[in-house]
């Protein structure tokens, strides 16, 4: 986290800093003081005239990636991030803000890249942060073993699926391309599959998932697959759940 401290060491003045000189910009010290991002240096950028670079102790896609070797960069108020290292090759400050997502109502072009000259737009919320609140009539569980579960809403019944499943993945992209009307990038995917996963073994209950043969009580129960169940996976799994 930049302290004004720090800054004051930059000669940078806490309450302006990183505003360009017309005026207006990303707050960069700001959203990196808001995910405590650690800068071990800021220093002009010498083939932009006017630009700064904030060099970070760990990149936030690698940890690994350390000693200033990851950067975000403020160029005429819009921001960009760069990373030296081959794993994070491609990764601009859009990856940066679906991971991170900037608080809306942040300055306009948030979504740009001054590496690349584009931008412009007005700030969305992150996509993993979309597909998240599709999910929020899924119910969660977890295996005794940990694995993660889904029950997922399907037309009139409802469907087990395991979080690292296809079926549960597509669920997720009908669901975001019905709010969004585009399909997910499976970077934001595998961001929102990751935190449902923490969900279901850390906030859900542990149930033992059965397939097609569950018992139940002095009972076996055989799931027929008949469409009035639901799904093949549905009334085994659902037993598993006490339904």
């Amino acid at each position: 986290m930049i302290s004004r401290e720090s800054l004051a060491r930059f000669g940078v003045d806490a309450a302006t800093a990183v505003k360009s000189e017309l005026g207006g910009g990303f707050d960069l010290d700001g959203y990196l003081a808001k995910y405590a991002f650690v800068v071990i240096r800021r220093k002009p950028w010498q083939s932009r005239p006017g630009g700064l670079i904030y060099e970070l102790a760990q990149c936030p896609f690698d940890a690994a990636h350390a000693g200033g070797s990851a950067a975000f960069t403020l160029v005429d108020g819009r921001p960009g991030f760069r990373c030296q290292h081959d794993g994070c090759c491609g990764k601009t400050i859009k990856d940066i803000f679906a991971q991170y997502p900037a608080e809306p109502g942040e300055p306009a072009g948030i979504a740009g890249d001054n590496e690349s000259g584009t931008g412009g737009d007005k700030p969305r919320a992150a996509q993993s942060q979309l597909l998240v609140e599709c999910a929020a009539e899924v119910e969660f569980f977890h295996t005794p073993a940990g694995e993660g579960f889904a029950s997922l809403p399907v037309d009139d019944h409802r469907e087990i699926w395991p979080l690292k499943s296809r079926g549960c993945r597509r669920w997720l992209t009908r669901a975001f391309y019905r709010r969004i009307g585009k399909p997910p990038g499976s970077q934001a995917m595998q961001d929102a599959l990751s935190l449902l996963e923490a969900k279901a073994q850390f906030d859900s209950p542990a149930s033992q998932v059965f397939t097609r043969v569950a018992p139940y009580g002095d009972r076996i129960y055989v799931d027929l697959g008949q469409r009035r169940m639901g799904s093949r996976r549905d009334l085994s799994q659902r037993l598993a759940c006490g339904a």
